[in-house]
């Protein structure tokens, strides 16, 4: 999605800065306000389980993985600065929410490298200084492959939804799952039942955690499967392959 952004500034040639600006450091207080600010987007770039136990609301998961984009066959390497440049509107202030111990550098060169600038702080010593605080946040719960195995027996009434390619899918889904890729969710939400959660899975459960982060924005009732496919398969449970003539 940012390629023909990133074209047409390369065209133009991209500003100057000769070193990365100063991101500055924000008290649990002052995020809170950047976060109330409409014309601002939260990333949460923490891993699945941390942001699944507790974030803010609205923000979006994209997990800080440490090597740069790399494409293998037709999987993308899941890395942060692909997914980033694939979900986030440019023309959006950012607020980061790092993982402990994380150099804000890491996350704004990756930002910068595919044209994001407008970075307007980080929460200074991550969440942990949110909760302390005493401000409110939410969680999304994550299931194991084997609670989701047990609520497709029993029937339950969920949306299995698999966010990967559909050569991913055809090589193999859960049961019942419905394909969304993830980067066109935002265009196909009426695809989906909002009365009835969501369970989101993809490859190893990184773009599945995006995904359900997009769609608790939007107000969905959401689940997330860490793991996800490769760890429904280690576990022998059944799929179904799309047979192709």
């Amino acid at each position: 999605a940012y390629y023909q952004r990133v074209k047409k500034i390369n065209t133009e040639g991209p500003k100057v800065f000769g070193n990365l600006p100063l991101i500055p450091p924000l008290s649990a207080l002052e995020f809170r306000i950047l976060s109330e600010d409409d014309d601002c987007l939260i990333i949460d770039a923490r891993e699945i389980t941390a942001y699944g136990g507790g974030h803010i609301k609205n923000a979006i998961h994209i997990g800080l993985r440490a090597s740069f984009p790399i494409w293998a066959g037709e999987i993308i390497d899941e890395t942060f600065p692909v997914w980033a440049g694939r979900m986030l509107d440019p023309d959006l202030n950012l607020g980061l929410i790092l993982p402990e111990d994380t150099p804000v550098e890491e996350a704004q060169l990756y930002l910068f490298r595919i044209g994001y600038e407008k970075i307007s702080g980080y929460l200074r010593g991550g969440f942990r200084t949110w909760f302390e605080a005493g401000f409110a946040f939410e969680r999304t719960e994550q299931w194991s492959v084997y609670e989701l195995d047990q609520r497709i027996k029993d029937q339950a009434q969920i949306q299995i939804l698999d966010v990967r390619t559909e050569a991913e899918w055809e090589r193999g889904h859960i049961p019942g799952a419905k394909q969304i890729y993830v980067p066109d969710l935002l265009g196909k939400m009426d695809e989906l039942d909002r009365s009835r959660p969501v369970v989101t899975y993809c490859g190893t459960g990184y773009r599945a955690s995006i995904a359900s982060s997009i769609l608790k924005k939007e107000g969905f009732k959401v689940h997330n499967i860490p793991g996800s496919m490769s760890a429904w398969r280690q576990a022998g449970f059944p799929e179904e392959v799309v047979q192709t003539e």
